[in-house]
C-alpha cells in the first residue's frame, strides 16, 4: 500500500515542500494544469541585502495565458543562471555553508533545460542528492498515468491515485484542504491526510527571522544533517478531524 502526494512543480521551494516529498512513497509533480504567473512555479525568495527578501527566477520564453506548466519553456538565450547565482552573494559573509550551496546551485543550473517543469524537477533532485536522501518524484507529463478528466480541482489527486493503484493514503498541504471532498476519497478506499509543516527558525545573521524562504536559505545556514532532521517537523491530521 502506498502513500502519495501531488503538487505543482515549484522552483527551489520552501522546506515544507521537501518534507512532504520525503515522507511519501510517491510524489507526482502535476504539470498538466494551467501555468499561473506570480506563483511558486517560476520564482522563489531569498534574503536581500539590508533585510527582507527578493525573488530568484528563471527567464521564460513568451507564453500564452492558457499554457499548461508542461508547455512553459525556459529562455536559455538569456544568462539568467549567472544572474541568479550572483544574487546568492548576499549570503557570502553571513552563511557558514555559502560556498557549498552556491556550488550546488551552480551545478543544478549548469544544465540548460528546455522545459520549466524539467528544471524544477532537477532543483528538487539536486537538493535531495545534496542531503543524501532518497528521491521518488515524477513529472505527470513524463509518466504513463492515464486518468479520467477531473470535474473539480480536488479530483486531480483522486484520479491520479486511482491510476497509480494500491494507494492507501493521500497527503496534501493543510492550506489546500477546502479543495477536497473527503467522502470521495473514503469511497475510493483512500485516507486523506492534511500535512502541516511546522517550520523552525534558525540564525540568519539578522535580528529578525525571515520565514518561508527558498530551501536555498535553509541550506545556507544549516548543515545537511540538521536539514534532514528539519524534514521531520510536521504533523498529519485526518481530514474529518480538521473539518469539525
Amino acid at each position: 500500500m502506498k502513500r502519495v502526494a501531488i503538487m505543482q512543480p515549484y522552483f527551489f521551494p520552501y522546506i515544507g515542500y521537501y518534507a512532504l516529498i520525503r515522507h511519501v512513497d510517491e510524489f507526482i509533480l502535476l504539470d498538466a494544469v494551467q501555468f499561473i504567473r506570480h506563483g511558486w512555479v517560476d520564482r522563489n525568495r531569498i534574503l536581500k541585502q539590508g533585510g527582507g527578501f527578493h525573488y530568484i527566477r528563471p527567464a521564460l520564453q513568451k507564453k500564452s495565458h492558457t499554457d499548461a506548466i508542461q508547455e512553459v519553456l525556459v529562455d536559455n538565450t538569456q544568462n539568467w543562471q549567472s544572474r541568479m547565482i550572483s544574487q546568492l552573494d548576499v549570503y557570502r559573509r553571513r552563511a557558514p555553508n555559502f560556498h557549498k550551496v552556491r556550488a550546488l546551485v551552480g551545478d543544478i543550473l549548469s544544465v540548460k533545460y528546455e522545459r520549466l517543469a524539467d528544471l524544477n524537477q532537477a532543483t528538487l533532485r539536486g537538493v535531495f542528492e545534496y542531503l543524501d536522501q532518497p528521491f521518488n518524484c515524477e513529472l505527470f507529463s513524463s509518466s504513463d498515468l492515464r486518468i479520467a478528466p477531473p470535474a473539480t480541482p480536488g479530483e486531480w489527486a483522486l484520479n491520479v491515485c486511482r491510476a497509480i493503484g494500491d494507494v492507501e493514503e493521500y497527503w496534501n498541504p493543510i492550506n489546500g484542504r477546502d479543495l477536497f471532498d473527503e467522502q470521495k476519497y473514503r469511497e475510493a478506499g483512500i485516507n486523506l491526510g492534511l500535512f502541516e509543516y511546522k517550520a523552525r527558525s534558525y540564525a540568519q545573521g539578522e535580528e529578525a527571522f525571515e520565514s518561508s524562504l527558498s530551501i536555498i536559505d535553509v541550506l545556507m545556514f544549516n548543515h545537511p544533517e540538521v536539514v534532514v532532521d528539519m524534514l521531520n517537523d510536521f504533523s498529519v491530521h485526518p481530514a474529518g478531524v480538521i473539518d469539525q
